[in-house]
């Protein structure tokens, strides 16, 4: 996760008397689910999921905190943090017309309180928060911002010399990993936890995402989250064969979505004390270390794909959800297969958790399979 302190230092800097930290996790699951913008459903393409190990496409932040208090894990291991956190998965297109799951090797997330020059108070996430960073349509570059200046962005990652960061997927070879990066807006408008668009009820500072005052429509300011998915794409270029789950090849639309679920006292608490820019030393942060900080147990936190189709590995006929290539030098590639027909059905965690108790009992439970349109 070393490569993780290059972007913090490429970033702009803290003032040393508030923190920043990196949360690093490892990979927990990779499928079909959004509870953010097909809640209760199988979202329209894969992402893949660190964080709260009881995520499914039904949850909401009582439902993570409360599986939290019953002993669920989390890859953040912070007993404060029960949050989800989740993005594309990347894939890889092949000449034979299939595709290959790129593994995750690991993600950072980063908290980065970082107002503007009216020096507003920064305030812990509100509970429930649901929000998105960049536009999963997208297919053009953002001009919202100046160039250069743009939420998402990618970094081909090498062993040696320079890691050159560029606004789309590059073609590599990147043999320390690929890594997709997105900011999320820092300016909540103080009264919506979620807007019909998702998007809506957030806004990104005046003149960068990264960092500013609020414009007057969304006055509240809340830290800078940004991601770093890292894929361990090898040692081979991509030569445009790098495509996200949504078909998207160029890489414009790739974005991060954020389900609030912190114990807020201690959010809030962390923002207010700690100080230094942190890196990924958590337990320099004393609101962290009293109320629980465990990397042992987060180094063993996993989560079942709880959709019932395969959403990673080799000889893929489609991307899941058959999502054809939209852009780049494959457009139109990966035509929907016969086996896209028909959604494929799930199991709730709940029934998830009722399996495994049943199991562990030496009972079988029948499980209920839920078929649900995609949105």
């Amino acid at each position: 996760m070393r490569s993780a302190l290059l972007c913090a230092l490429a970033l702009l800097l803290v003032p040393a008397a508030r923190a920043f930290w990196i949360i690093g996790h490892q990979p927990l699951v990779t499928q079909r689910f959004d509870a953010i913008v097909s809640p209760g459903g199988i979202s329209g393409h894969a992402h893949a999921f660190v964080g709260s190990g009881a995520i499914d496409g039904s949850s909401t932040r009582k439902s993570l905190r409360g599986a939290h208090a019953k002993g669920a894990c989390t890859t953040t291991g912070l007993r404060a943090d029960s949050s989800s956190y989740w993005a594309p998965q990347l894939y890889r297109y092949y000449r034979n017309g299939t595709f290959a799951s790129v593994p995750l090797a690991f993600a950072n997330t980063y908290y980065l309180p970082r107002d503007g020059p009216t020096q507003k108070k920064i305030v812990a996430f509100p509970p429930g928060l649901r929000m998105i960073g960049g536009n999963a349509m997208a297919t053009a570059h953002e001009t919202q911002f100046p160039a250069g200046a743009h939420p998402y962005s990618w970094v081909c990652l090498q062993t040696s010399g320079p890691s050159p960061q560029t606004d789309e997927i590059p073609h590599g070879p990147c043999p320390a990993g690929l890594r997709a990066q997105i900011i999320f807006p820092s300016c909540w408008d103080g009264k919506n936890l979620d807007s019909p668009d998702h998007t809506s009820h957030m806004s990104y500072p005046i003149g960068r995402p990264d960092g500013g005052d609020c414009p007057a429509t969304h006055p509240v300011k809340v830290p800078v989250l940004f991601y770093e998915w890292v894929f361990a794409v090898g040692s081979g270029a991509g030569n445009g064969r790098w495509v996200l789950s949504n078909g998207d090849s160029v890489g414009y639309s790739f974005h991060g979505d954020f389900l609030e679920a912190w114990d807020t006292r201690v959010l809030q608490a962390a923002i207010d004390q700690c100080t230094g820019n942190l890196f990924g030393a958590l337990e320099k942060c004393p609101p962290f270390v009293e109320s629980g900080l465990d990397r042992e147990a987060a180094s063993r936190c996993t989560a079942p794909n709880l959709v019932h189709e395969r959403a990673v590995g080799f000889n893929l006929k489609a991307l899941p959800g058959c999502n054809v290539i939209k852009n780049g030098v494959h457009t139109g590639k990966g035509q929907p297969s016969a086996q896209c027909t028909t959604p494929p059905s799930f199991t709730t965690r709940k029934q998830d958790v009722a399996n495994r108790k049943a199991q562990s009992r030496g009972k079988g439970v029948r499980t209920r399979m839920v078929h649900l349109r995609t949105e």
